[in-house]
């Protein structure tokens, strides 16, 4: 009885991958064995978001403030329309902005922010990071929150505040004014975004050198618009994966036959390449290029068998892929 011989190509295994940096083999033999390959991934592109956070504004309610007066230490301002600043005699604003729902994991670009100056200043005042979780119905100048006490009335100790400056704010004529923070401000937002319970938001003063006090808008007063407003600029990574289904391991198909390759992939814009490689990832031969990401292709097997295949799937640009 005559025997036929018969090539195959045989799935030994498939291992998930998101990005090109290292492979692991699809073997094949006269039979053709198949290992898919992996790797760990790098970040895509990231995208850049601007969003702005600003009471009234597309839903937000999220802005904190109050100002400190030194002439009325046991006064809450929290639900007044106007902030003042001055160095005579001693008045500061606090302000805080709720920007949780900026993801965990971004990277924060630049931070400005904005205010109305409805009285106007020869001064120039300074923002700093503040240290303590003050409570807006609460605070005043000799408290954080009810019964407990700044370190330094009017929040000035080193424990109620940071010391370096984030930026100015310079009002000679009424109106809106939007500050960018420095590299410093720009790191204390992205602590905000890395540890939200750190966010306790900024104090503005000048107890020191300035004697020509500035009245800002608060987030009571009556127009949204000159509410204070803070926008930050961030990179949005979110990590793109192809991850191949078939072959996954242990398949046999036969040279000549037709069999289809599937994926599933996530957060993808481009079309993918399908390829597959006899040496172990040394050379790489199209099996579909620059196709449709729609999950599956068929491929005729070639009369080339091996036992060191790969197969893998990735976007056109090279990543992700599986």
């Amino acid at each position: 009885m005559n025997s036929k011989s018969v090539s195959r190509y045989t799935i030994i295994d498939c291992i998930d991958k998101v990005r090109i940096a290292g492979l692991i083999p699809i073997q094949i033999f006269a039979i053709f064995f198949l290992m898919a390959s992996g790797s760990e991934g790098f970040a895509q592109n990231p995208s850049i978001l601007t969003v702005s956070f600003q009471d009234g504004v597309n839903g937000y309610v999220g802005t904190r403030d109050s100002k400190l007066m030194s002439t009325k230490p046991t006064t809450n301002y929290g639900s007044r329309n106007r902030l003042t600043v001055d160095g005579d005699p001693d008045v500061s604003a606090l302000l805080y902005w709720d920007i949780t729902s900026i993801p965990v994991g971004s990277h924060i670009r630049s931070i400005d922010v904005t205010f109305n100056v409805s009285g106007k200043s020869s001064n120039d005042y300074e923002i700093y990071r503040m240290e303590r979780a003050w409570v807006e119905s609460e605070t005043n100048w000799n408290e954080f929150a009810s019964g407990q006490s700044w370190q330094v009335p009017g929040a000035d100790g080193s424990v109620d505040r940071g010391s370096t400056v984030l930026g100015f704010i310079a009002a000679p004529v009424n109106g809106i004014y939007t500050i960018p923070l420095n590299a410093s401000g720009i790191a204390m937002v992205q602590s905000w975004v890395d540890n939200p319970s750190s966010n306790h938001g900024i104090i503005i003063l000048d107890y020191n050198n300035a004697s020509d006090g500035m009245d800002l808008s608060s987030s009571e007063i009556k127009t949204a618009a000159n509410r204070p407003k803070l926008t930050v600029t961030y990179s949005s990574f979110t990590e793109p994966a192809i991850t191949v289904s078939s072959p996954n391991g242990g398949e046999q198909w036969e040279v000549g036959s037709t069999q289809t390759i599937t994926w599933v992939s996530s957060d993808n814009p481009d079309n993918v390449d399908i390829e597959y490689s006899t040496d172990n990832g040394a050379t790489w031969q199209a099996i579909a290029a620059n196709t449709a990401d729609d999950g599956s292709v068929a491929w005729l097997i070639p009369n080339t068998p091996s036992n060191e295949v790969i197969v893998r799937v990735s976007d056109i640009i090279g990543v992700p892929t599986d």
